[in-house]
């Protein structure tokens, strides 16, 4: 049997601490301590107080206020409304890309981070998502960001390093983690690369003027047909309108539901697909969007399914034929998570119960009945 130590620990009020330790040894032996002799053990050799500590092969450093989950691999963390600046320059890279930098003020609301790293303790991916409130049960419904350099499916595109040293100075533990998760979010800066996140709302809010850009649809109409890409002025107009929004009023705001592939595409898609206008519509937008065919290659494309859906559904929402809602389940906290854990395995890791720590535990239930 493989050596591993499990410490499970029940809250009761505020103060109270009730823990039972199970050793399991090479010898299959079993022990169990007492409240005193856990705390010890814990104290003394995690120094953390989560509920699991198998996987963990160094102290978590100093931890912030909102996690909420650490696997081997990813920790998830939450933080509360607040007052963000987004960063913004209205250019892709390129070797003349331009210098200015836009700076927005906006009240967020609840966020939850999902931070990858690997068996070092590098950050590798983040996700980031809006929430109506702390996240309080598993099922609990998440929100694409509305902020460039997010994928639809709410990962991070990872910004670029100009030295290691950016990289280094975080520390190699789980805050570290948190803390460049942080960073790479919210103080290395966005472009104009990548909105494609941001085209979610317009697209698929059953009520654009219930969403933190109902000033921007006011003041300059509607977004228009919108693909994959927003304009610099939709992007810098949004957050002018996110801008005049209060904090204490951010929560009442409407957000859409992330995607569940990379890039955009209906949460219900094969609901979409089957319905009478997507089948009525398509043969004469393919004539359309691939006018350069002959009438077989398109008979080929309808047949096989061998066209861009998404700019497909794209021109149904744009045209009005069908609702941004009617293409926008939920998504929740379980789901995505759980999706994004079987993207992204835990690297293999030795386990923290070597055999110092057996030792330890034997020793401190040697008095134990």
């Amino acid at each position: 049997m493989p050596n591993s130590i499990d410490v499970l620990t029940f809250h009761k009020g505020y103060s109270d601490t009730y823990s039972i330790t199970r050793a399991i040894s090479e010898y299959d032996e079993v022990h169990f301590l007492n409240n005193q002799q856990t705390y010890n053990f814990v104290e003394n050799y995690y120094s953390n107080g989560y509920l699991n500590y198998s996987f963990l092969d160094r102290n978590t450093g100093l931890m912030p206020p909102g996690v909420k989950y650490i696997t081997p691999n990813a920790v998830v963390f939450e933080r509360p409304p607040s007052y963000q600046n987004i960063f913004y320059i209205a250019d892709t890279v390129h070797s003349e890309m331009s210098e200015r930098v836009h700076t927005f003020r906006v009240a967020l609301p609840w966020q939850l981070y999902i931070a990858f790293y690997n068996s070092e303790y590098y950050t590798s991916n983040v996700f980031m998502y809006f929430m109506d409130g702390p996240l309080t049960f598993l099922d609990q419904p998440i929100y694409a960001p509305f902020i460039p350099n997010f994928y639809p499916n709410g990962m991070l595109c990872r910004p670029n390093f100009s030295s290691m040293d950016d990289i280094e100075r975080y520390t190699k533990d789980i805050s570290g983690v948190i803390a460049s998760a942080f960073d790479w979010v919210w103080n290395n800066g966005t472009n104009h690369d990548l909105t494609e996140a941001m085209t979610l709302l317009p697209k698929y809010s059953s009520d654009i003027n219930s969403t933190v850009v109902a000033s921007y649809v006011q003041e300059n109409g509607y977004f228009g047909n919108v693909n994959h890409k927003l304009s610099y002025s939709q992007v810098i107009s949004s957050f002018q309108s996110w801008e005049k929004i209060d904090i204490k009023d951010i929560i009442n705001y409407k957000w859409v539901s992330p995607s569940k592939t990379f890039h955009d595409q209906a949460n219900n898609l094969e609901d979409v697909v089957n319905s009478n206008v997507y089948i009525e519509n398509l043969p004469e937008w393919l004539s359309n969007y691939y006018s350069e065919d002959d009438e077989e290659s398109l008979e080929y494309r309808l047949d096989n399914d061998e066209y861009d859906n998404s700019e497909y559904l794209s021109f149904l929402l744009g045209n009005g034929l069908i609702s941004g809602s009617s293409t926008r389940q939920p998504v929740t906290y379980r789901e995505k998570f759980t999706q994004l854990l079987q993207e992204m395995p835990a690297p293999s890791k030795p386990f923290v119960t070597i055999e110092r720590d057996i030792a330890k535990v034997k020793e401190l239930s040697a008095i134990v009945s």
